[in-house]
C-alpha cells in the first residue's frame, strides 16, 4: 500500500464507532502532492459532518487550507489561540517583496543588505531576490535607490501574500520581545 491509501485506511478506522472528536497527529507528513490533495478532501467531508477535527501539525500550509482555527504553541507553551483569519492578522502587514533586476545580483544583494530600512535579502533559486522591509511605506523609495546605485533596473515586483508559516514566525518573533 502507498502512504496515502495508508493514511486513508487510518482516516477510516479513526472514524469507526462515529467518535464526536477525531484527533489527527501530522496527518499529512510523508504523502505526495496527489495523496495529500485527496486525503485532505477526505478530511474536509468529515469535518463538515458532525465531527470535530483536532490536528496536528507542522505543515502550516495544510492548516491553512483546511483549519478554522488554530493554537500556536511553541516550546511548550501556548502563544495564541485564534481563528486563521486574526492569527494572519496578528502577525501584521507583510513587508516581504520578490524582486526581478536586469543586472548583476550579487552586487545588488551587497547594495540591499546595507541599507536602511531592509531587514534582509536573499536569492531564491530562481534567481529573484526576496527582500524584508521595515515598513511597506518605504518599498519604491527604497528600491529604487539602490537599484540606481547598482546601475541595475527593476524589472518586476511583487508583494508576497501573508501565509500561516510567515505569522507563526512573526507571532513567536514577537513573544520573543514580549510583544504578545
Amino acid at each position: 500500500f502507498s502512504r496515502g491509501m495508508l493514511a486513508k485506511l487510518d482516516l477510516a478506522i479513526s472514524m469507526l464507532g462515529d467518535p464526536e472528536i477525531l484527533i489527527l497527529d501530522e496527518p499529512t507528513a510523508g504523502l505526495d502532492p496527489i495523496s495529500k490533495r485527496s486525503f485532505m478532501g477526505t478530511l474536509k467531508d468529515v469535518g463538515y459532518g458532525t465531527q470535530a477535527v483536532l490536528m496536528s501539525s507542522h505543515q502550516l500550509s495544510d492548516v491553512q487550507k483546511f483549519c478554522t482555527s488554530a493554537t500556536i504553541i511553541h516550546h511548550g507553551k501556548t502563544i495564541m489561540q485564534s481563528g486563521i483569519d486574526r492569527i494572519l492578522e496578528e502577525a501584521g502587514e507583510v513587508n516581504d517583496y520578490l524582486i526581478e533586476f536586469k543586472g548583476d545580483n550579487d552586487r545588488l544583494l551587497h547594495e540591499l543588505r546595507r541599507t536602511d530600512g531592509i531587514i534582509s535579502a536573499t536569492e531564491e533559486a530562481n534567481g529573484k531576490i526576496r527582500i524584508s522591509l521595515e515598513k511597506t511605506s518605504v518599498a519604491t523609495d527604497v528600491l529604487q535607490d539602490v537599484a540606481g546605485k547598482a546601475g541595475d533596473h527593476i524589472v518586476g515586483l511583487t508583494q508576497q501574500e501573508a501565509d500561516l508559516e510567515d505569522a507563526f514566525v512573526r507571532i513567536i518573533e514577537k513573544n520573543a520581545r514580549g510583544g504578545i
